[in-house]
């Protein structure tokens, strides 16, 4: 797998938000945890505006030591922005309104959504029992079973892509302001929200 230096990826995203595009990209990390999870979230990037520079966005910056973040907006002073993850207890970041790329206009829910390599990998499998059927059956028989399987198969791909379709959490929305300001930033009540997310998250993967 061809990896591919932050630098670039991320001078790619701020020419396609210079042109007025929106970029989505995959989240990586727990630094946003629970708003936004690793791996299993999208995220919508827009070209940000003065009106974005305020207490509570979310924004894509790049800070002094070359990191990039996407980060909350916890404080502005002037031209200072101080950032800090929904996931972070006492970690605090600090950039200038010119080190900001972009700012998070929404979120589109992963896990399963995402997983149409699940799906596609489901009919791939339907695919090879397919032809084992073929290769076993014949005439008019074998006809009329392999359009049943299609039918079937057909019927179920539609439930399964209805059944994880994805969800979208907007800029502006109940709740996205449920994140934005009720998350808890004292560190203690921040540290229990988010062990009784990691527990409510894994009571979901054991069912």
């Amino acid at each position: 797998m061809r990896t591919i230096d932050n630098r670039l990826f991320f001078d790619e995203v701020a020419e396609q938000l210079a042109l007025g595009h929106a970029v989505r990209i995959r989240a990586r990390g727990n630094s946003m945890l629970p708003f936004i999870r690793d791996g299993r979230d999208v995220l919508v990037l827009e070209h940000p505006g003065e009106r974005d520079f305020v207490r509570g966005q979310v924004l894509l910056a790049q800070l002094h030591d070359g990191r990039y973040v996407i980060h909350r907006v916890v404080k502005v002073k002037g031209d200072r922005l101080r950032l800090r993850g929904d996931g972070n207890l006492q970690v605090y970041e600090m950039c200038s309104r010119a080190e900001v790329l972009a700012e998070v206009t929404e979120v589109v829910r992963g896990e399963r959504m995402l997983g149409s390599e699940a799906l596609v990998q489901r009919e791939q499998q339907e695919q090879q029992r397919g032809q084992q059927v073929q290769s076993a059956q014949h005439g008019q028989l074998q006809s009329k079973q392999q359009q049943e399987q299609r039918v079937q198969h057909g019927q179920s791909m539609q439930h399964e892509q209805r059944t994880f379709a994805p969800r979208s959490i907007r800029q502006g929305t109940c709740r996205w302001n449920v994140y934005r300001f009720l998350w808890p930033s004292h560190p203690f009540l921040r540290r229990v929200g988010l062990a009784i997310y990691r527990r409510m998250n894994k009571q979901l993967k054991n069912t």
